[in-house]
């Protein structure tokens, strides 16, 4: 499996909606015009696994929070030591 990256590219705070790139396996997938709660799901890595985001909140009009679901066979990123 590879590094998940993702770019946020727009957020519209009336509608509560949000516009996403999803970077995985040298592909650019981008995921437009997603609501609060709205699992987005994709396959990566060299034995496709299921990753899973979910914004929660919308914080202003360039941040979003929320959380980046990864399989339990996922690896972990390299530490700086």
């Amino acid at each position: 499996m590879g590094t998940i990256s993702l770019e946020l590219k727009k957020v519209d705070t009336k509608k509560n909606s949000y516009t996403l790139v999803v970077y995985a396996d040298d592909k650019a997938v981008p995921k437009p015009n997603r609501g609060l709660d709205e699992p987005l799901q994709f396959y990566s890595g060299k034995d496709p696994a299921l990753f899973e985001v979910v914004v929660n909140a919308i914080n202003s009009k360039n941040q979003i929070s929320g959380y980046l679901s990864t399989p339990k066979s996922a690896p972990t990123p390299p530490t700086v030591q």
